[in-house]
C-alpha cells in the first residue's frame, strides 16, 4: 500500500485528497500514524506525502524528519477523543 493511501485509511477519509489542506486527525489517528515503520517507505515517498499534505515544496533528507513534520501537521488541528 502506498504511503498516502495508508494515511488516508488511518484518517478515515474517502479520498487521498481529503488529506490535503485538512490537517485533521484525532489523537488516536496521529498515534497510529506515528506507529508506521519509517523504513516501510522511501524518503521519496515521505517527501511526496509531506509536499502533498502541506501544499509546499518542502524536502527532507531524513525519513524521520519528514514523518515528524507530517505528524505535526495532523496534530495541529485535532479533536481530543
Amino acid at each position: 500500500m502506498e504511503l498516502l493511501e495508508r494515511m488516508r485509511e488511518i484518517s478515515g477519509g474517502l479520498y487521498i485528497s481529503d488529506l490535503c489542506g485538512n490537517f485533521y486527525m484525532t489523537n488516536n489517528q496521529v498515534n497510529e500514524l506515528k506507529q508506521i515503520d519509517s523504513n516501510d517507505y522511501s524518503i521519496h515517498e515521505w517527501n511526496d506525502a509531506a509536499q502533498y499534505i502541506s501544499g509546499s515544496n518542502i524536502c527532507f533528507q531524513d525519513i524521520n524528519d519528514a514523518k515528524s513534520f507530517i505528524c505535526t501537521l495532523f496534530s495541529l488541528n485535532k479533536k481530543f477523543y
